[in-house]
């Protein structure tokens, strides 16, 4: 790259160093405050203490969770997926499975410093899993400014190799990164073919020396770059389901304090005041 030239880490945000800990292990001590399955055990903080089942055994949210989700896998047909999950489910009750994920304010700081430092680095792989797994599918798949944004993304990592902001550019990478770009139009990128805005886009994998080509040359400019690494920057800061408990959990919580979910019956000597006084007039008058 020639002298001077600007890269995206050139707009890089100072950020905290933060303790989080790699977001590919999810073992040891995490900062507060995070979700943990310990932390749901009888804490008023996360939710009810555990509830006992018909049988009398306690069963706490996440065991809940698991299994009201096996539930709904068997009911639908989803057969080899349940016997994974009961596989990893095992797994877990011996320690040889990694804990929940850890989110909250500590884990949406780390995982977006760690997005955006990768976005400017033009690794693909990395970022889009932290999108998958930090991004829920639901918000994914209904929020159209996280549509736009991933397929933004997607445009940025196919034409990186020939970036001015790529201090080592490989321009004959671009073939590859091309038909990793059609996969995508072909596949998740499908839904935003009639979309005007990106319509152009599908013709990208079949233009000969695109940075070249009049209708692109505006993508192949650190000024692009920049803006887009605010988008994603700006897109995470709003977006309440980035790095957050997963929905699922919230309605089992809400759904247990209004009084469902794994409750015991009720005993003769538990019997509601009422009941019982009426069931002593029909004893009285029948005597």
């Amino acid at each position: 790259m020639q002298s001077g030239a600007r890269t995206l880490d050139d707009a890089q945000t100072t950020a905290a160093p933060s303790t989080a800990p790699e977001l590919d292990t999810w073992h040891g001590a995490l900062p507060a405050p995070i979700l943990q399955p310990n932390l749901l055990r009888g804490s008023t903080a996360m939710g009810p203490p555990p509830v006992e089942g018909q049988q009398g055994r306690a069963v706490v949210l996440e065991e809940e969770v698991d299994l009201m989700v096996l539930e709904y896998l068997a009911h639908a047909g989803f057969d080899r997926t349940v016997n994974a999950m009961k596989q990893q489910l095992h797994e877990r009750r011996e320690g040889r499975q990694a804990a929940w994920r850890p989110v909250g304010p500590d884990m949406q700081d780390h995982v977006k410093a760690k997005m955006l430092k990768a976005l400017s680095r033009g690794e693909r792989g990395a970022v889009m899993q932290l999108w998958q797994n930090f991004v829920p599918p639901l918000t994914r798949r209904t929020d159209r400014q996280a549509q736009k944004l991933e397929f933004y993304l997607q445009i940025w990592f196919a034409i990186y190799a020939a970036h001015p902001s790529n201090p080592s550019p490989q321009p004959a990478a671009l073939t590859q990164s091309m038909l990793e770009f059609k996969r995508y139009l072909e596949t998740d990128g499908a839904a935003l073919a009639v979309t005007p805005e990106f319509l152009a886009y599908y013709a990208m994998p079949y233009v000969p020396e695109i940075s070249r080509h009049p209708s692109f040359k505006d993508l192949f400019t650190v000024e692009w770059g920049l803006a887009l690494k605010a988008r994603l920057s700006d897109f995470l800061s709003v977006t309440p389901q980035f790095a957050a408990e997963p929905r699922i959990l919230a309605i089992c919580r809400s759904y247990r304090q209004i009084g469902g979910g794994a409750q015991p019956a009720p005993t003769p000597a538990e019997a509601h005041p009422v009941a019982t006084a009426a069931h002593e007039v029909v004893l009285i008058i029948h005597v």
